[in-house]
């Protein structure tokens, strides 16, 4: 039986989807949509190991054997984990996985591959582990490198050596402190609360988030206990949430065309402003630091800048494919606006003159959320169970190695310049101290929380974060 996709290049993070392509143009995500729809990989490792043996061209890994590497388990499916390998020596931050339900029913297949271009056989000089490793340009050639692996007091350190020089280091932490008896976590919901997606702070103190599938935006009152909601009528969808400093709450109206949305908090007045190119569909706000706002369009691969003032859109960008950017986040000092890109695995970078570049990540985790702050850039992977760091002035990427079984979600700045995370299995709020360069874990009371995209920092440390799969938000107050 031939690989089952559906053909559409889109990948809606909400919730999984049928197909879609990564940068290499390879299968990215097979899922079944339906109780009736089936993936045909049967329950059975070496017939696992087969089947991706018999569709390798079709997902991207031709010249590369899948052999099982671990199980383990994910949102409460099975998860068989598969490396590539050829000639005995493994392809470098790769794999492919299975996902299959307590009946045996393969669900979907997540096939984290880079792109793979000709093979250099010649074998790699120098110390450490030999593997095979993609490098990170349009090519894609994969030649020998060498894994080498060292151990700090507080990190197991391994970086990938390319030729002689280091192209990738990884520090996964040794020691994993105890969740601090101090820090609480304390739930809130409502009646009729429907998939709390994202979450904002305004300057009083208040908490909104946004429910698309109701078409309304939410606040919640930490001082009294009560919700409110604004309805977003006639215009559904509203996702990406921001509060700006002149206490306006914006969102993308992600719909088809419905384009960018507004609450004037005093007066709880929405208006709709139309989106400035046919068949938008705007998702994420971000103020650029000027006056305007950015807001991001995943599908068309567009980000847009509008003025509140006068009303109107200052420009509109088309990003090269694939992009699919997530959401700005602004670095202080410069005001360059920084993108985790999906779909080409790196960041983007608008300056205020609207100059865009981008920039390859290490690895091909899909970049999801982000923070910037003292000069670097932070982000998860959507796929993988680390946080990339970018440093600007050094222009270098380093990644750290959150707790296994895990991966990464939304993402903000502590005021005291920690990076928070949300994690998207069993559901942790990691906080990454950029000093010792270590996690502390605090983990969420409902498991399988569904923490998705919502996580923000308020003015006074608290984060805040949705539990959209619990229709939940929730407070973590730091110790």
């Amino acid at each position: 039986m031939g690989l089952r996709t559906v053909p559409t290049d889109r990948v809606d993070l909400d919730v999984p989807c049928a197909a879609t392509r990564d940068a290499s143009g390879n299968p990215f995500l097979i899922w079944a949509e339906a109780k009736d729809a089936d993936v045909p990989v049967p329950h059975d490792r070496a017939a696992a190991e087969r089947w991706l043996r018999e569709h390798a061209a079709a997902l991207g890994h031709t010249g590369f054997t899948a052999v099982f590497a671990r199980a383990g388990t994910f949102r409460g499916y099975d998860e068989w984990k598969f490396e590539l390998e050829r000639d005995g020596l493994r392809l470098f931050d790769a794999d492919v996985s299975l996902y299959f339900d307590a009946d045996g029913r393969c669900l979907g297949l997540s096939n984290r591959v880079p792109r793979l271009g000709s093979v250099v056989a010649k074998p790699a000089e120098g110390a450490g582990t030999e593997v095979w490793y993609a490098r990170r340009d349009d090519r894609g050639e994969v030649v020998r490198a060498r894994l080498v692996t060292s151990t700090t007091e507080t990190h197991r350190v391994t970086e990938l050596f390319d030729t002689g020089r280091s192209v990738h280091r990884i520090l996964e932490q040794l020691h994993w402190p105890a969740q601090a008896e101090q820090a609480t976590i304390t739930e809130y919901t409502s009646p009729g609360m429907v998939f709390p997606d994202q979450i904002w702070a305004d300057s009083k103190g208040l908490i909104w988030f946004s429910e698309p599938p109701a078409a309304r935006i939410s606040v919640f009152d930490p001082n009294t206990g009560n919700f409110s909601s604004h309805p977003t009528t006639g215009w559904s969808s509203p996702d990406g949430l921001v509060v700006d400093d002149q206490d306006r709450v914006w969102f993308g109206l992600y719909s088809t065309d419905h384009g960018l949305g507004t609450i004037d908090i005093p007066s709880g007045r929405f208006t709709r402003y139309p989106a400035p190119y046919p068949g938008a569909n705007l998702a994420i706000p971000t103020p650029s630091g000027r006056g305007t706002i950015y807001v991001t369009d995943h599908f068309s691969e567009r980000i847009s800048e509008f003025d509140p003032e006068t009303g109107t859109w200052v420009r509109s960008i088309t990003l090269p494919s694939p992009s699919y950017p997530v959401g700005a986040h602004l670095e202080a000092e410069t005001q360059d606006a920084w993108f985790p890109l999906y779909f080409f695995h790196g960041l983007g970078r608008l300056t205020p003159a609207g100059q865009f570049t981008r920039l390859q990540a290490p690895s091909s985790g899909g970049p999801a959320f982000g923070a910037a702050n003292d000069g670097r850039v932070y982000f998860t992977y959507w796929l993988v169970n680390r946080i990339g760091v970018y440093d600007i002035a050094a222009g270098t990427f380093t990644e750290y190695v959150m707790r296994a079984g895990e991966v990464g979600g939304p993402m903000a700045m502590s005021p005291t310049g920690e990076a928070v995370i949300g994690t998207r299995n069993v559901g942790y709020i990691a906080v990454f101290d950029p000093v010792t360069r270590t996690f502390t874990d605090y983990r969420i009371p409902t498991g399988g929380s569904g923490l998705k995209d919502g996580l923000t920092v308020a003015p006074d440390g608290t984060v805040w974060f949705t539990e959209s799969g619990s229709n939940k938000i929730a407070k973590l107050v730091l110790p």
